[in-house]
């Protein structure tokens, strides 16, 4: 049928053509009608009927023209012998016959029927899909003659030809014919759009909350109906429910009136969950089966193709395996058909709604109703509900297609409730029912649960139970038999102590509740009654993104087995927790000892804030904030020993970072006084708070995953994973100890803390101790011990051992430098005095004062030429406490050495050239490597990049101090005469670009492929400028300004640092979390700018301008002349993360950041998001069809907000019944924001409506080129000028039509132009040459350690000007080579003795010659191991075989072809 299609389309078209060819010149052109379609259904030609006997079944199927009609239900062959298709009436008993067929643009219809028999007259109708009959119902009448019966200008849509069950008469029709003449119109197309994120509905209401039946999306085209709620989860969605006997079946319907193609975007209700999905017509029928949806990310898309006219439902079928919802994300329909659709029935001629007879049973009250819903009638009725009282209870809303329908209600309460309804049309005044229905309820009595059943002692059992509404009474009820039973009256209580049981014996208790003569009875619970009082235990869910609908707990510890299982929360050792609590309550005078089995049933590794163990805390519920001890298996972090084989602290040591590991681990400093501060985010106050970790598991101390039973495979894990151990958690008279066994019992740990008060803090009375699971985690605590005793009874404090701090120092000043100043640098972990002396020495620094943990800058020096070394002596201060009982691990004086390399290669003000794989002296002739030029340029150079790619292995870094000045920077630019950019390309093995230094002026080269979860550039300089730079496809966020160490403070974070006309896109980490396409973040300086940047199509935001309470808010940003489209999106339409455009803020700090003259379009969330910061200044903005809001201002905490919003432009041509979201609290000045400057979507208010004020004509363009049904750019319409500004091309450019004082207007800073200065001069290394040399890992020449081989060095140079040799900075003795002239060339040899003396080591060759130039070379010198031999004669073994093989293979296959 598609094909037949195809060529009829094709004919139409050539008629077309050939009809417009023979019009003769001069005559004006007429339009052409196309040639009409048409279907035909003859009984006498269809074989299914003539070879039928008489009154035989007819098959349901298709027939006539390409099967174009339908048979449906109970159809015979009429009784004679005119062949004819009997359509039976429908019945109670006998389902309605029907000829079914599906107009998609307008049609005529002509019917050939005739009665049943000669004296007999049938009723005939012509029904649409919603069963309203088109002229009414026609009588026909005998059999001769026979009757015709006409439709005239039938609309899209389907139709049946029935005999009606309303008809006169009790007798079917017989159908001989019908002819459908479709009219033939021109093709429109037009894409319809559910977004649930654009729908006010969904994005203001409260996760898992009911959304209203009624019509949605584009032009009300879409219709939610039944049980629909917002999904729960921070993406909006409308979560369809999967119906069954007692829940109605969610549905998002639409009419095709042509054909489309449909794309759904959907994802299951949890990140390990999977939900069916189905698209059914309006019999039922699935298309294309039941799709299954996985998950949370990425989201599923599903496709349905060629849609034919009809009425579809997306829905979670309830025939599907898995026994949940499905969430609907996003919906768009491409329809094509064939003319415009005709105007809906008039409002005044649809009939009011008529309320039916309501009914109560079980506890659901049912409202039938009578009304014409769909496009001729309502778009949905609400039926509310009230109480004796007149106050409305609920109100149900129904908007699926019918005549008549019914709603249930399920009242909370017993009473007489009073019934309404009103029809509901857009645009129209509601038609209300003129009777309301009236029904006495009666609240089905609920069952109670038994939460909590234990021993009290001595024969008593203690019983806890839910509440029952409207439960008079309630009764225990207690057996050991099961058979005869004893009662406890318990009153109105829900809590009873039953006594005088049998201790021993097992006994089962339930409780019934009653209501006058009603009861009910609970499930039973069994106990064992004990002699030995037992432990009440409770279970909660709370903290840091914890929800108890995602998380479960099983058994009991009483019972001795525990499993909780977790998909919510996070571990954050750093800051508060969020997790799955069940726990039981100690007095906190009490001692106590918590043991268990812990089996790990499952986890997925997210990143490292997962986990499960034992906890002891002193606050229950809340934020999650508390003070605590845990044992816990989850991201575990420590320095280790390798010499002593143990932890330590001291921070200079092998730092471990295990996926999982296993740890104790310290939460204090939280009190009553200071909770309240650290809740709302107060800076100063959170640094009271302390964590610290220590390892349980040791035994595989290196960066490995330690547990097993993961949901997927985790890198790096052990080859026998810890699946089950033992845990414990003890308070005693010393205080908490925290212990890890092998479950063989062949390892154990424990880690004491000596101090019984740190629970006490925010609750003094109780202790709150038991088992968690968090985040993607299920874990099963058995062989459960819990033990109690009072302080008098348990064993003496141990008094607390003085821990010793190891003692460091070191100096964190930059070992190599092209400038002969130079600043020391230091730092040590305690107070002392600090003295420096030259090599001849001389005292440089004497006794200069050092600060624990801080850095100290003791004296600076001038540097020789080589290498300086340095000898120091730091002497801490014998008195120094670092904490309390605590001492360093030595006061006794550090002494060591500290070399410096000094180096320079030409003068200031002169260029170094670098090129790929290049070594060479630095000259243009003679390139050397990208990471000497950073380490030894001087203030005033410039460092040529030479075009090419630069497969680098590790990380470019300019170190701080490695500086310019304000009037001589340096410069590090590409070549200006090359014909293509450079490309630093890090093959995915390390962080891309780290650049600490100041005065750097950076221009023109692309940087790529830095390792997962590693920025593409990190600056943390200050005064330093980014122009013209591209980061692209990092495995992070591809520019960002941030700190250089953890250790840096507010005055060291990076400052004042201009980002000039770069590009960012396709940045993305595993994870889609992070990978921004810019950010200035965390600790970020004042006097950032970015100016004239394009952000695009990264995986998570445009801009991120992150800040959080632990570190305070960063300095002011400004971002200003810069574009952000796609994000969120990759470039190939994946979609990733977040897709914030410009996000501006973070934990509600302040910021004070600028966003002026920008543009944001099409990112998959907000345009422009102050992401809960309070005071962000948008000036002359332009935001352009985002998913999300265009706009949001707002803040989390804050009390006060300070807003500004001058001259915002926002404005849509998709997803259009979005709004923007404003949040203007407490101080804020609310003209700042709402003033007439200021243009937004679907808004009231002073500032302008742009849904009602703005048009396509105020910009030359609105075209973005992206398809939003895939995400994908057919192009970039943003591209730039040759001076490096902004050009975009007309999207978005304002036209003479729009408002002069709002949106943007892009303009820029052209990009420098740098004048490359000559270059340095030097002499080019010829060749390097020896007998014994390979190819070495870092360089092209190197030898064996040990080798005995003379090296000839050949240099293009005047040996009459040579002068010496250094080797790595150091004069070498001249008596180690020889020197010669070979022609106007110099010779150098290294004698074979010096050679096999080397280290293995790269070492640096630089021959210096008198006329001030000098050549440069590397030789590396690789280890000789017996591997390294033995290795090579098996690889050319290996070699060798191969090639036999492969000689022999040759040889087969010769002799088989002759053969």
């Amino acid at each position: 049928m598609k094909r037949q299609t195809k060529r009829r389309i094709m004919a139409l078209v050539m008629a077309a053509l050939m009809v417009v060819g023979l019009i003769p010149t001069g005559f004006a052109a007429k339009a052409v009608s196309a040639a009409n379609n048409v279907y035909t259904f003859d009984a006498s030609k269809e074989t299914a009927i003539t070879t039928a006997e008489k009154k035989a079944d007819i098959a349901a199927g298709k027939y006539g023209t390409e099967g174009y009609f339908t048979l449906s239900g109970k159809v015979t062959r009429g009784n004679s012998s005119t062949f004819s298709a009997e359509l039976a009436k429908g019945a109670d008993d006998k389902e309605e016959g029907a000829l079914t067929f599906t107009v998609t643009g307008t049609a005529d219809v002509v019917v050939t029927a005739t009665s049943t028999g000669s004296t007999n007259t049938s009723d005939l109708a012509l029904v649409d899909a919603s069963g309203n009959k088109i002229d009414g119902i026609k009588a026909v009448t005998g059999t001769k003659p026979e009757t015709e019966i006409k439709y005239t200008n039938l609309a899209a849509g389907t139709y049946s030809i029935i005999a009606p069950k309303d008809g006169e008469n009790n007798r079917g029709v017989r159908v001989l014919s019908a002819v459908v003449t479709e009219i033939a119109a021109a093709v429109v197309t037009s894409d319809y759009t559910f977004d649930a994120s654009a729908e006010t509905a969904i994005t203001t209401a409260e996760k898992k909350a009911d959304i209203a039946a009624g019509k949605y999306g584009t032009e009300g085209y879409f219709t939610l109906s039944g049980k629909v709620t917002r999904g729960n989860s921070s993406t909006f969605s409308a979560e369809l429910a999967k119906g069954a006997d007692d829940k109605e079946e969610g549905a998002l319907t639409f009419t095709v009136t042509g054909t489309a193609d449909v794309v759904v975007t959907a994802t299951s209700t949890g990140s390990t969950n999977t939900s069916d999905l189905a698209l059914v017509d309006a019999s039922g029928n699935k298309i294309d089966g039941i799709k299954a949806v996985t998950g949370t990310k990425p989201e599923t898309e599903i496709k349905y193709t060629n849609l034919v006219a009809g009425t579809y439902s997306i829905i979670a079928p309830k025939d599907g395996e898995n026994n949940r919802g499905v969430r609907i994300l996003k919906t768009v329909v491409t329809q094509t058909s064939g003319g415009e659709r005709p105007a809906r029935a008039d409002w005044s001629g649809v009939a009011a709604p008529v309320l039916g007879d309501v009914t109560s049973k079980d506890g659901k009250i049912t409202v039938p109703f009578t009304m014409v819903i769909g496009y001729d009638g309502a778009d949905n009725v609400v039926v509310t509900m009230t109480d004796e009282a007149g106050k409305e209870v609920a109100s149900e809303s129904y908007a699926k297609d019918t005549t008549g329908a019914s709603v249930t209600f399920t009242p909370s309460a017993s009473g007489k409730y009073t019934f309404s309804i009103k029809a509901v049309r857009d645009g129209e005044a509601d038609k209300t029912g003129a009777e309301t229905k009236t029904a006495d309820f009666v609240l089905p009595l609920a069952t109670s649960a038994i939460g909590s059943i234990y021993n009290k002692g001595n024969g008593s059992v203690a019983v806890e139970w839910s509440a029952v509404k409207e439960a008079t009474s309630y009764v225990v009820e207690y057996s050991n038999d099961g058979k005869n039973w004893a009662s406890l009256d318990a009153a109105d209580k829900t809590e009873a102590t039953i006594k005088g049981l049998t201790v021993g014996s097992e006994y089962s208790v339930r409780v019934v509740a009653k209501r006058g003569e009603d009861t009910t009875t609970s499930k039973e619970a069994t106990i064992k009654v004990t002699k030995e009082a037992q432990q009440k235990w409770g279970q909660i869910t709370y903290g840091n993104g914890a929800s108890s609908s995602k998380d479960s707990f099983t058994g009991s510890a009483n019972e001795g087995k525990v499993t909780i299982k977790s998909a919510s929360g996070k571990l954050v050792p750093a800051s508060f927790d969020g997790v799955s609590f069940y726990y039981t309550e100690v007095p906190a005078s009490q001692n106590f000892t918590l043991r268990a089995k812990v089996t790990v049933d499952s986890w997925t590794l997210s990143n490292g804030q997962e986990g499960f163990g034992l906890m002891a805390a002193d606050k229950l519920g809340g934020s999650g904030w508390n003070n605590s001890y845990m044992a816990v298996a989850s991201k575990t972090e420590y320095y280790w020993n390798e010499e002593a084989g143990k932890v330590t602290n001291d921070t200079t040591a092998l730092k471990v970072s295990q996926k999982i590991g296993i740890a104790s681990q310290e939460k204090k400093g939280l009190t009553k006084d200071n909770i309240a501060a650290i809740e709302a985010n107060d800076t100063e106050t959170v640094k009271q708070f302390q964590s610290a970790m220590y390892p349980l598991e040791q035994r595989y101390a290196e960066n490995v995953n330690v547990i097993g039973n993961a949901v997927k495979p985790v890198d790096a894990t052990i080859e026998n994973p810890v699946t089950e151990m033992y845990l414990t958690i003890q308070k005693n008279n010393t205080g908490y100890f925290v212990s890890y066994e092998s479950v063989d019992g062949t390892y154990s740990t424990t880690k004491k803390y000596y101090d019984t008060e740190t629970l006490s803090q925010l609750d003094s009375d109780n202790v709150y101790v038991g088992f968690f699971t968090s985040r993607y985690a299920q874990a099963t605590f058995s062989d459960v011990t819990f033990t109690t005793i009072n302080p008098s009874d348990d064993a003496p404090a141990e008094e607390k051992p003085i821990e010793e701090l190891v003692t460091n120092a070191a100096f964190n000043s930059k070992t190599a430098t092209g400038s002969s100043d130079y600043e020391f640098r230091f730092t040590a972990n305690c107070d002392g005095v600090l003295s420096i002396w030259d090599s001849e020495d001389n005292a440089i620094a004497t006794d200069v004062a050092v600060a624990a943990n801080t850095v100290v800058k003791p004296a600076t020096t001038t540097l020789n030429v080589g290498k300086n070394s340095f000898r120091y002596v730091f002497t801490p201060d014998a008195g120094y406490i670092p904490e309390k009982d605590m001492v360093m691990s030595s006061y006794e004086p550090i002494e060591g050495t500290f070399t410096v390399t000094y180096r320079t290669y030409g003068v200031e003000g002169q260029s170094i050239y670098v090129a790929p794989g290049k070594y060479g002296v630095g000259t243009k002739e003679d390139p050397m490597s990208i990471y000497d030029a950073v380490k030894y340029v001087q203030p005033g150079q410039t460092i040529v990049v030479m075009e090419g790619t630069y497969y680098l292995e590790k990380t470019v870094k300019v170190e701080r101090g490695v500086n310019g000045t304000a009037d001589k920077p340096i410069q590090m630019v590409a070549d200006t005469e090359a014909s293509s950019r450079p490309v630093f390309d890090f093959q995915g093995l390390c962080a891309g670009m780290v650049l600490a230094g100041d005065y750097w002026y950076f221009q023109g080269f692309d940087v790529t492929n830095s390792a997962n979860a590693q920025k593409g550039i990190q600056l943390s300089g200050k005064y330093n400028t980014m122009d013209n730079i591209m980061t692209y496809h990092n495995g992070n966020t591809g520019l960002q300004v941030s700190r250089y160490l953890t250790t840096d403070e507010f005055d060291m974070w990076p400052a004042y640092n201009l980002i000039l006309n770069c590009t960012s896109y396709g940045n993305a980490d595993a994870g889609y979390e992070d990978a921004d396409g810019f950010a200035a973040k965390l600790t970020v300086g004042d006097g950032n700018v970015f100016d004239g940047c394009i952000s695009y199509n990264n995986a998570d935001d445009g801009w991120d301008l992150f800040a959080k309470v632990q570190s305070g808010s960063i300095g002011a940003v400004t971002i200003k002349n810069s574009v952000a489209y796609g994000n969120g999106y990759l470039e190939d339409g994946t979609n990733a993360g977040n897709g914030n455009g410009f996000k501006l803020g973070g934990d509600s700090m302040s910021g004070k950041h600028v966003l002026e003259n920008c543009v944001a379009f099409d990112n998959k969330a907000k345009g422009i998001d102050s992401n809960s910061c309070p005071d962000i200044n948008v000036i002359n903005c332009t935001t352009f069809n985002n998913e999300s809001y265009n706009i949001a201002l707002y803040t989390n905490s804050a009390k006060n907000t300070d807003f500004s919003a001058t001259g915002v432009l926002s404005y849509r041509t998709y997803m259009k019944d979005n709004v923007e979201q404003f949040k203007l609290l407490g101080t804020q000045d609310k003209t700042k924001v709402d003033n007439d400057t200021n243009y937004f979507w679907n808004y009231e208010g002073t500032a302008k409506n742009s849904a009602t004020t703005v048009t396509d004509d105020w910009f030359e363009s609105v075209d973005t080129a992206m398809n939003y049904a895939t995400h994908v750019y057919a192009s970039h319409k943003v591209t730039r000028n040759a001076d490096n500004t902004i050009n975009m091309n007309g999207l978005l450019v304002l036209t003479d039509k729009a408002a002069a004082n709002t949106g943007a207007r892009m303009t820029g800073t052209p990009s420098a132009k740098i004048e490359v200065p000559e270059g340095i001069k030097g002499h080019k290394t010829i060749s390097i040459t020896g007998k014994d040399v390979v190819k070495g890992n870092t360089t092209d020449v190197a030898v064996i350690q040990g080798t005995s081989t003379d090296i000839v060095w050949t240099i293009d140079a005047d040996a009459s000007t040579f002068d010496y040799i250094m080797v790595d900075d150091v004069v070498l003795d001249a008596s180690k080579y020889t020197v010669v002239a070979n022609g106007n060339t110099t010779v150098v040899t290294f004698k074979a003795s010096y050679i096999k003396s080397l280290k293995a080591a790269e070492h640096t060759f630089r021959a210096c010659f008198t006329d001030g130039y000098i050549a440069e070379t590397k030789l590396e010198v690789l280890p000789k191991t017996g591997d390294f031999s033995r290795n090579m004669i098996a690889v050319y073994a290996g070699i060798m075989l191969m090639a036999l093989l492969a000689a022999a293979v040759v040889l087969f296959e010769k002799k088989r072809k002759r053969v």
